[in-house]
């Protein structure tokens, strides 16, 4: 018997339209034969819907589509239903969903928002839960923490919009002792938006101003000048751990921006070369910390660690992490027989297998209410 799958994806967030081109992959790849499948879309209000046409680009290029509003409500053990607003929910929509394909990206989804959501609903879900999304999401967490277990981080600083505004002397001095050029981004978005270069104390003005349009909180990192970026995804659940290969991103752009990664004509794209050509050493510490990263924070299903190598010291660093990476990263695990497809089965048949072997008591037995005397004075 087939197992249901909702696939989720969009939300509030900046990352939306990159979100729903993720999603037209998935459901392109999907193994229809095991799996009936309802795109669940999330639009910018963070109201669920269900509708025809949900797996056409095309339908989401309209500013008005047909949709049917629904709520998520838990129904068997590890199963949810989705229960219909007017217009009547048409039957197709009403079976019991299994397994939720999280196709999210950005601050407000992928930051353990909709983790939380699914966790209170009790469905398997195929991504991190809602501590390790949220470290990974937010910058500056992840860099304490990466510190604290003394993995490479390229020198930073950091400051929030008031302190900005109410003690610029001090913000700029931090900015100073790490020297110019830096690098300016929000500290909890994705998809390289609202991240710029600054080379003097009046570019990074403008680059501060474009950062808080889109986070209260910002990161200043030292730019490297001579580096070579690397990728590594890796999928992980409760029995399973696989690391893929290892991509080189190459771009004239200073840094990999957004206009590199989705807006620009396909002949002017990054190259990706996969497998990068690097030596075994290099190959071995990118596999080791990719690995090591993810069971520090737990991630789960299939995440992305980005890393810098800088040329002039030899040395690597951590540049983030993605715990719902762009396309879910398929592409780097084409060398371990997991096309698309399978990535995908792999991903469900494990968030499914491990919500089954969660074993954690939600009661105690002693009732405390039928203590009478706590209430008396």
């Amino acid at each position: 018997m087939k197992k249901t799958i909702g696939v989720v994806f969009g939300g509030r967030s900046v990352e939306h339209e990159i979100s729903i081109l993720s999603c037209m992959q998935v459901l392109k790849a999907i193994d229809y034969e095991k799996y009936d499948v309802i795109p669940i879309y999330l639009d910018k209000n963070n109201s669920f819907y269900v509708g025809p046409d949900f797996d056409k680009l095309e339908t989401f290029q309209k500013s008005k589509f047909k949709k049917y509003e629904v709520l998520l409500k838990s129904s068997e053990k590890n199963q949810i239903k989705l229960i219909g607003l007017k217009p009547l929910l048409p039957r197709k929509y009403r079976k019991p969903i299994d397994c939720i394909l999280a196709v999210v990206h950005g601050a407000g989804v992928e930051d353990g928002t909709l983790a939380g959501v699914f966790n209170l609903l009790g469905v398997p879900y195929t991504a991190s839960d809602i501590l390790p999304a949220s470290i990974s999401q937010d910058k500056i967490i992840m860099k304490k923490l990466l510190a604290c277990e003394n993995i490479p981080i390229i020198p930073y600083e950091y400051f929030n919009k008031d302190e900005w505004i109410n003690q610029r002397r001090e913000c700029l001095n931090k900015i100073e002792k790490l020297g110019y050029p830096v690098i300016i981004k929000p500290a909890r978005l994705g998809s390289s938006i609202g991240i710029s270069k600054a080379s003097s104390p009046n570019e990074l003005i403008n680059s501060l101003s474009l950062a808080f349009e889109f986070d209260k909180r910002v990161v200043i990192e030292k730019a490297l000048t001579n580096y070579r970026e690397f990728n590594c995804a890796i999928f992980s659940s409760q029995s399973l751990e696989i690391i893929s290969d290892i991509e080189e991103v190459v771009t004239s752009s200073d840094f990999l921006t957004y206009e590199d990664k989705y807006a620009k004509k396909e002949h002017n794209l990054p190259l990706r070369i996969i497998p990068a050509e690097i030596n075994e050493q290099l190959v071995d510490e990118i596999k080791t910390l990719t690995s090591k990263i993810n069971r520090l924070i737990l991630n789960k299903g299939v995440s992305r660690i980005d890393f810098l190598y800088c040329l002039d010291d030899k040395k690597l660093y951590v540049n983030e992490i993605n715990t719902i990476p762009g396309s879910l990263a398929f592409y780097l695990f084409d060398d371990f027989k997991l096309d698309f497809k399978n990535l995908i089965t792999t991903l469900i048949e494990h968030a499914i297998k491990d919500k089954l072997l969660e074993n954690v008591r939600t009661s105690f037995e002693t009732n405390i209410l039928n203590i009478s005397q706590i209430l008396k004075k």
